[in-house]
């Protein structure tokens, strides 16, 4: 029994002594706590990021921005109507799912009338260029509670003629406009182009 003592004390006294090798004398927490403080700080950071783009998807949701086509009449390049009867009828119609696809061509004879801004939402910007980005329009800190709405003339054919007829929402800088851009703050909430292809425009 002594001699399988002997050999068990030996072992459990190396074991022992080379396990507390690896334990340092003195622990240096300053490192430790300023991990800790930097895990705390990026977390505090997630979070805030996190709440921003939450607000931002919100506003998404909250703005729509709906564009109208008027279509039904042909000019030349002078200006003139060449479509006949169709010519006191013209159509002003919505852009199906222009919202989400943010992007318009128009075929031949169409352009853009109209382009109507729903929501509520305060301090946004909203930027209009035309086809070269330079700026036709700009307003800032609007705080949009409904709607808001541009238009360009809506042209209407009179014997060959062409009758411009100007609705309450007319803008004279509209028919310039071929993208729209509206920002809270630092984010863009939304951001869509058009194309006109009214020769009478020529754009």
């Amino acid at each position: 029994m002594k001699k399988l003592l002997l050999p068990l004390s030996v072992f459990l006294i190396l074991f022992l002594t080379s396990c507390g090798a690896d334990v340092p004398v003195e622990i240096d927490d300053s490192e430790n706590i300023a991990k800790l403080e930097q895990i705390k700080q990026d977390s505090l950071l997630a979070v805030v990021e996190k709440a921003k783009q939450d607000s931002i998807n919100a506003l998404l949701d909250e703005v729509k921005v709906s564009l109208y086509k008027h279509s039904g009449l042909d000019f030349d390049m002078d200006g003139w109507c060449h479509n006949g009867g169709m010519a006191s009828q013209p159509t002003v119609r919505e852009v199906n799912g222009y919202h989400e696809k943010r992007e318009f061509k128009a075929s031949a004879g169409v352009y853009v009338q109209k382009v109507k801004i729903e929501g509520n939402v305060g301090n946004v910007n909203i930027e209009f260029t035309d086809n070269k980005d330079n700026i036709v329009h700009k307003i800032e800190d609007y705080t949009l509670d409904g709607s808001l709405s541009f238009s360009t003339e809506n042209l209407r054919g009179d014997n060959g003629m062409t009758k411009e007829l100007k609705e309450r929402d007319y803008a004279n800088w509209f028919s310039k406009a071929a993208k729209i851009v509206i920002q809270y703050k630092d984010s863009t909430i939304f951001e869509g182009v058009w194309r006109s292809n009214e020769r009478y425009r020529q754009f």
